[in-house]
């Protein structure tokens, strides 16, 4: 049978002894110490699982190489023609926030690709299924009409009225 007995605590250090039948053998527990070792695993961890977020790789067939690759301010400048996007069900959501998501244009402007990259699980889908609606001017590089890929952001707010939204330069 084993027991633990507490004999002090000095400098958040504590000495137990543990016994074992007739023998008895002290041992020093650094609480500092275990303390310190705990919150450096959790750093390690935390920053690790941050890398892996950020190293997401873009879904195959999303800019793929020979697309133009185009900065937010020159997505959102082609943008034509938006679909509405549907409320989630529920009458008591309410959400607001912002869905990133990077797409592929064909040569004529519609959307061959879309992939999320950041935004709330109840909007998403209704963002995508909205998005794979809209139209873009044809991207012209030296007048010949070419595939472009970029990031798109739309702010949304969700109430018992409906969802409004505005597309904004993505960060």
């Amino acid at each position: 049978m084993i027991r633990s007995t507490n004999a002090s605590t000095r400098e958040r250090s504590e000495l137990k002894t543990w016994q074992l039948g007739t023998l008895a053998a002290p041992v020093v527990v650094n609480l500092n110490g275990i303390n310190m070792l705990f919150r450096c695993g959790l750093v390690l961890v935390l920053a690790s699982t941050l890398l892996a977020a950020k190293a997401q790789k873009p879904a195959p067939g999303c800019c793929e190489s020979g697309v133009e690759r185009l900065s937010p301010r020159q997505v959102k400048a082609l943008l034509r023609k938006t679909e509405p996007m549907e409320a989630p069900r529920g009458d008591m959501v309410r959400l607001e926030g912002t869905v990133v998501l990077a797409i592929e244009v064909d040569t004529v402007g519609s959307v061959t690709c879309i992939q999320m990259v950041s935004g709330h699980p109840l909007i998403i889908q209704s963002a995508i299924d909205s998005v794979k609606q809209w139209k873009f001017q044809p991207y012209r590089l030296r007048g010949v009409a070419k595939k472009f890929c970029g990031r798109i952001a739309i702010r949304y707010s969700v109430n018992e009225h409906g969802l409004k939204y505005d597309v904004i330069e993505a960060p």
